[in-house]
């Protein structure tokens, strides 16, 4: 089955977030040792929508659903840098807040996986 993409556009520039994975241990005379878990830097990005029509609200809750929140992963691209990144929902919860005549907003929090 191939893996779905995730196709909405936000209205807004959104912050990407890098996040390294970084163990420490510290021993009994204070010194730490650290040591770097992953060769680079994983994304996140916080989606802001603003302005989704009632049909498009309705299609990213479907989506949103079908991926039961977190627990599966999809494709994105971001527009910042035209890559497409295999990412998941950073929540099990996306809350739309109807905004005027038929308009909804609702923030869409995004964190890259590994394969």
């Amino acid at each position: 089955m191939p893996t779905p993409e995730f196709t909405y556009t936000p209205n807004y520039t959104y912050p990407v977030s890098d996040e390294w994975d970084t163990g420490v241990s510290a021993s009994r005379n204070g010194t730490e040792r650290r040591a770097s878990r992953r060769a680079s830097a994983l994304k996140s990005w916080d989606l802001d929508f603003r302005t989704l029509t009632e049909s498009d609200a309705t299609g990213m809750q479907t989506f949103f659903n079908a991926r039961k929140g977190r627990y599966e992963a999809f494709h994105w691209t971001c527009l910042l840098d035209s890559t497409q990144y295999l990412v998941r929902f950073d929540t099990d919860k996306l809350t739309f807040e109807k905004t005027g005549n038929k308009r909804f907003r609702v923030r869409v929090p995004l964190r890259q996986v590994t394969a």
